[in-house]
């Protein structure tokens, strides 16, 4: 069996179960999720609950029979491609930021990664709203703990209005009379100081509690403006578009931290 750890929001969640559960195909062995970290994980919650996944919650038990098994810590953030050698049983701690780990394996996890939670009456609208209408580009502003937090803000930075506006540009470029889907933790700062052309829509209605709604409009975009953050560049992969054309920073994260660090897959855009 292979266990993974479970932490962070819910990109980091999604990252994590996506490299175990493509691990667990290629060792053909079953896979468990530790969610014992949210006990004194006070930041985000255990999100998963939410979508199709069929690994089960670990409990003590299976941890202490897999006292005797492999433990993996990530070293780095970049992909370390030793992992597909790693022996069974095992347990997995890391962040794993990279389609590398899964991309061979994306059917299955598409599979997987829908959402099973009730969506709502306006997140319900808006998906019918996105099917009907021929173009759409998803942007996430990414703030919050981003801002607020001085550690956070100094490993990741933000990413300021420029990068929205040639964003946007690139996109007016590629699309014909798009409509841009603005999602943030900050709807108000988005509102005040982003410009947004054409048709807009800002989704303010969800929250921590619904971040999975949010996730499956940004999939149902037919491209993508993604901030430095796991969670929109799920948005981002999760989306089935054959014409998806997806704009991230090229700075994930302050410049000259985490080299080597291979996030943003090299058939994106980033500017």
């Amino acid at each position: 069996m292979i266990v993974v750890r479970l932490i962070g929001g819910l990109g980091n969640q999604l990252f994590q179960f996506a490299t175990a559960r493509a691990l667990a195909i290629l060792k053909n062995c079953e896979m468990a999720l530790d969610i014992s970290g949210f006990q004194k994980y006070l930041l985000h919650r255990y999100s998963l609950h939410h979508f199709n996944i069929s690994a089960p919650v670990v409990d003590g038990q299976i941890l202490a029979k897999l006292h005797g098994g492999y433990h993996y810590r990530e070293s780095s953030l970049a992909f370390d491609p030793q992992v597909f050698s790693l022996p069974i049983p095992l347990y997995l701690e890391g962040y794993f930021q990279s389609e590398e780990y899964f991309k061979d394996y994306r059917s299955q996890i598409l599979g997987e990664l829908t959402v099973a939670s009730s969506l709502g009456p306006k997140n319900l609208a808006l998906v019918n709203f996105l099917e009907r209408v021929s173009e759409t580009v998803s942007l996430h502003v990414r703030r919050g703990d981003y801002v607020s937090n001085p550690s956070a803000n100094a490993v990741h930075g933000t990413c300021g209005a420029d990068y929205y506006r040639k964003a946007c540009e690139h996109m007016l470029g590629k699309t014909k009379n798009p409509t841009f889907v603005v999602f943030s933790d900050d709807i108000p700062w988005a509102k005040e100081n982003l410009e947004v052309p054409g048709n807009k829509v800002f989704v303010d209605w969800n929250d921590a509690s619904t971040n999975f709604a949010d996730l499956k409009l940004q999939q149902l975009c037919q491209h993508n403006i993604i901030a430095n953050s796991s969670f929109s560049w799920w948005g981002a992969w999760l989306g089935r578009s054959p014409s998806k054309e997806v704009v991230a920073p090229k700075n994930w994260f302050q410049t000259g931290m985490h080299v080597g660090h291979s996030v943003v897959p090299e058939r994106w855009v980033c500017l």
